[in-house]
């Protein structure tokens, strides 16, 4: 019996390469094709106008300088009550992308004037660091991650959820800190003073 010719197949059209190369190639590009970016007026202040009890002065000097490069607002503040006083900064992210990060290379919520002497959980969903200035004075620091209205101490979940986010709109993420002098090295005033100050945040 004569054999059958084993089928040729056809050559892939330009129209079918084109529509394959917008596919593999879509996913990449969704952002850029989207802009998913939040508009200005839409950037929320994080840090409070006003804890019960305490005085705040908005936009305060400090030689505390966190280092978030590439935000969109930062804020700074100082609440007073007798003898407490507790320092804030905030930093708010309209957009993430290469060089432009939360959790970017380089940021830190102890900035460049103060060496880390432990870090651990605080209570949910601060994160907390004891840390000393140049001159050895110790200071207490928490800080937390935000995400639209969620509240995140795990930056890896936090970024897990913005990529989602930002296939669907455009989330807003910030970091806030405080911090508080501590007692020579024994920070368990200060800490009783940010765990106060910090649950009506």
């Amino acid at each position: 019996e004569p054999h059958a010719a084993a089928p040729v197949g056809a050559p892939i059209s330009w129209k079918g390469a084109a529509l394959a190369a917008v596919g593999l190639l879509f996913a990449p590009v969704w952002q850029h094709i989207d802009d998913s970016v939040a508009a200005d007026d839409n950037l929320p202040r994080m840090l409070p106008n006003d804890v019960a009890g305490w005085t705040v002065a908005r936009d305060a000097q400090s030689d505390w300088l966190p280092v978030f490069n590439g935000a969109d607002v930062t804020e700074r503040a100082t609440f007073t009550r007798a003898g407490d006083k507790v320092e804030a900064f905030a930093a708010t992210y309209r957009d993430q992308r290469q060089g432009k990060e939360l959790m970017g290379f380089g940021n830190s919520a102890e900035g460049e004037s103060l060496r880390v002497r432990s870090r651990r959980g605080a209570d949910h969903p601060w994160l907390e660091m004891e840390a000393a200035d140049s001159r050895g004075d110790g200071w207490l620091l928490w800080y937390s991650y935000r995400l639209d209205d969620r509240w995140f101490d795990r930056p890896l979940a936090l970024q897990v959820q913005y990529g989602i986010g930002a296939l669907l709109g455009a989330p807003m993420s910030s970091v806030v800190a405080f911090r508080t002098r501590c007692n020579g090295t024994d920070c368990a005033e200060a800490r009783a003073t940010l765990q106060e100050f910090a649950t009506p945040v």
